[in-house]
């Protein structure tokens, strides 16, 4: 299987574009009390910039520049900021899905709406993929970062949306993407091909990566430590269900709409 059949498979299987009313799914906790307390970890560093896509930017490069390391250690990692920071300083080995907390939790922690996005393929693979979107107001839409390869998806100019970059690769107009600064120290393979560096491989790999999404119902520091529901959004006709559809012990919630997945953020808590 290589890129064109995974754009095949895009192409094939589309969404709706159905409204959903005055039903939300996704809340937004700004934990003022817990960011005081990520605020001390990182001591006070101020990451902003002069606009929410500038800031996003600025913090996505933080993590990918502070996390990209080799690892020292196997010990196990908590899925919390402030946990993740200091197994950080250990050098533990870290994994999309800690990356992408931290990011999610500077973003919030700066007033940007974020959320944590499981990319996930067809079929249950050992390989789906966790980035942070982030809502830009003046885009009025969510983009896409990738702390994990410091890296996000742009055209003429404009960073693009998950739903962008998935009819990109639908069409066959592979989306371009901002170079990832890694070093190739080993071989870097997708079903049995060896790519020559992590952009080539990383335009294949996203591009399985991108067949349904998931998030969790709540975007707030620790949220996953706790049993939340999570959110799919899936193809219309796909009704299969594998290891990535049962992340928790509580009832996951399904829609096949990118209006309803991808709806600005409106359900917001202050704690």
């Amino acid at each position: 299987m290589d890129i064109k059949y995974y754009c095949d498979t895009l192409f094939e299987n589309t969404y709706s574009n159905d409204i959903c009313g005055d039903y939300h799914f996704f809340e937004f906790n700004f934990s003022k009390s817990y960011y005081n307390l990520l605020d001390a970890l990182l001591s006070n560093q101020v990451l902003i910039g002069n606009n929410e896509l500038q800031t996003s930017l600025l913090c996505l490069n933080w993590v990918f520049e502070k996390m990209n390391y080799i690892k020292l250690n196997n010990k196990k990692v908590s899925l919390n900021s402030i946990g993740i920071l200091k197994s950080t300083n250990l050098k533990s080995e870290l994994f999309c899905v800690h990356k992408s907390i931290v990011l999610n939790d500077m973003l919030m922690k700066n007033g940007i709406y974020s959320r944590l996005l499981w990319c996930l393929p067809k079929d249950f693979d050992y390989d789906c993929h966790v980035v942070v979107i982030a809502f830009i107001n003046k885009l009025k839409k969510w983009i896409f970062l990738d702390p994990s390869f410091g890296t996000y998806f742009h055209k003429d100019g404009c960073i693009l949306s998950p739903i962008e970059i998935r009819n990109s690769y639908a069409t066959g107009d592979l989306p371009s993407f901002k170079n990832i600064d890694i070093s190739k120290k080993w071989a870097l393979t997708l079903n049995g091909i060896e790519y020559s560096s992590y952009d080539d491989w990383y335009s294949t790999y996203m591009s399985k990566n991108l067949f349904r999404f998931c998030s969790p119902k709540i975007s707030s520091p620790k949220a996953l430590e706790k049993a939340i529901n999570y959110i799919f959004l899936n193809p219309l006709r796909y009704h299969q269900k594998n290891e990535y559809d049962f992340k928790c012990l509580n009832e996951n919630i399904y829609t096949t709409s990118i209006h309803c997945f991808f709806e600005s953020p409106v359900v917001v808590l202050t704690t």
